[in-house]
């Protein structure tokens, strides 16, 4: 829940094909029942940056109704080496941004409503729909936000610890296979005690989202927005439709057009999804951090002002005191807020 990558089982292997990479998934699905965790199998996802003997192998082990997330940050670099496929460079910008609100779709029915859309918009360039759709569309298409609540969209952090592990761990040396297996011992070791739960400054499983300071201020300062707030009740979760950006007011008309996801051009689309925020609040106090938001803050960092804010007015929770004395606009400083000085004495 706060985007931490928890290394536990590694894989040596000759080569890169399906074959391999099926015997790696089976070990893991095998070592995931035996530590009977009580887990759901049917969350476990994969992220990975689109090779198809990995995704394939962990479609056959897992079943095919498990979802596979492409890697955002390799999808986008791969689009931006073929935009030469349009040949108006002054495009090339505007292309971009149209995908990177594709890629915030909170879900799949929006990513299709919208890919369509998207599609109608640039027909006129075929050579670069060609490869988009048949690349990014057809095949590889997990790569927007709504695909799985609370999953990082980028495979990052698994790049930055094979780069750790081959920079401190082996000084870039070429090991033999033996004495790479002793490396593994203790980089296995260090693992371990990286998690110790007695330590102060352990690496923890967390298991709800982690509220910052930064967080608890940006939400403090919306609540003093004084925005309209239109809630619909649910049996066991509320949905709450908030204005977005600099609006203060919000219609059920606005609202209704929102949840209809009728539009018929994609600069429509755009002017009324992300126009309005819904956030889904559970009634039940004591998970109001299980909350969720469909702006783009939320989707990147699974917390943010308007499901925090939310639960402030509802008095599902109180910020800290410092979180309250920050004006809006004004930048926080890293670390604890200064304690009060001492006050003078006059003798």
């Amino acid at each position: 829940m706060i985007r931490q990558f928890h290394p536990f089982e590694f894989a040596v292997y000759s080569n890169e094909k399906q074959n391999n990479f099926e015997f790696i998934f089976s070990c893991l699905h095998g070592d995931l029942l035996n530590l009977n965790l009580q887990m759901n199998e049917q969350e476990i996802m994969l992220i990975a940056d689109g090779a198809e003997a990995i995704s394939n192998a962990f479609l056959k082990v897992f079943g095919t109704d498990h979802d596979v997330v492409m890697c955002w940050f390799h999808m986008r670099k791969n689009v931006e080496k073929n935009l030469y496929l349009v040949e108006d460079k002054a495009l090339h910008g505007d292309i971009m941004n149209d995908i990177e609100t594709l890629q915030l779709s909170t879900n799949k029915n929006i990513f299709d409503i919208a890919t369509r859309l998207f599609l109608k918009k640039w027909k006129n360039e075929d050579k670069f729909l060609r490869y988009f759709s048949n690349e990014w569309l057809n095949s590889k298409n997990g790569w927007f936000e709504g695909l799985a609540t609370h999953v990082p969209n980028k495979n990052n952090a698994s790049e930055v610890t094979n780069r750790v592990i081959k920079d401190e761990d082996i000084l870039k040396e070429r090991l033999v296979l033996s004495g790479f297996t002793v490396v593994l011992y203790s980089i296995v070791n260090k693992w371990s005690k990286e998690r110790n739960p007695t330590l102060i400054n352990s690496k923890k499983f967390e298991h709800q989202p982690l509220i910052t300071l930064s967080a608890w201020t940006h939400a403090c300062n919306w609540v003093k927005l004084n925005k309209d707030v239109v809630s619909i009740c649910n049996s066991d979760t509320t949905m709450y439709y908030l204005p977005a950006g600099e609006e203060t007011r919000i219609t059920d008309k606005e609202i209704k057009r929102y949840e209809n996801c009728t539009f018929n051009s994609f600069g429509t689309y755009k002017s009324v999804y992300f126009n309005i925020w819904r956030v889904c609040l559970s009634n039940n106090p004591e998970k109001w951090k299980e909350a969720t938001c469909t702006c783009p803050s939320f989707m990147k960092n699974f917390v943010c002002k308007h499901t925090v804010g939310i639960s402030i007015i509802l008095k599902y929770c109180k910020p800290p005191p410092e979180a309250k004395n920050v004006t809006i606009g004004t930048k926080i400083k890293r670390g604890r807020p200064s304690k009060a000085k001492i006050a003078l004495l006059i003798q």
